[in-house]
């Protein structure tokens, strides 16, 4: 990838998924991890990207005339969707500080910054402890 002098960057973290995404001027192609997504394999998780990514840009009232970038590890499906859809409000917020406002009203800007629980010792999960027999 080439890097061009007018580059928009957003990271985004969500779980334990993190995603860094580039928009660049051009025609709207939609990169992810280094695959068109087009040519990917056509599945609801493939749609629902689509579908999160032009809300994003309708919402901000910005026309699809920038090439996103998307690097995502780590996670299941819906936490990289997550952080990859923070990411790319994060950059559409460096464009113009008008999209801040309209895409933080749609609450896309709000960090869901839970994570699993750890487990403790004696029990059998985070909060699952073995039954307890009073006699």
């Amino acid at each position: 990838m080439t890097i061009i002098n007018s580059v928009y960057t957003g990271i985004g973290k969500r779980k334990t998924s993190i995603s860094k995404v580039y928009l660049i001027k051009g025609k709207g192609k939609i990169i992810l991890n280094n695959n068109d997504i087009t040519n990917l394999s056509i599945n609801k998780n493939i749609d629902l990207l689509k579908l999160t990514i032009s809300n994003i840009y309708q919402i901000s009232n910005l026309p699809i005339l920038y090439d996103t970038y998307i690097q995502v590890k780590g996670g299941g499906i819906n936490s990289q969707i997550g952080s990859i859809s923070l990411a790319i409000c994060k950059s559409i917020c460096k464009i113009h500080i008008n999209n801040k406002i309209s895409l933080k009203r749609e609450s896309y800007l709000t960090c869901d910054s839970r994570i699993k629980e750890r487990r403790k010792y004696g029990l059998k999960k985070a909060r699952k402890a073995s039954q307890f027999t009073k006699r």
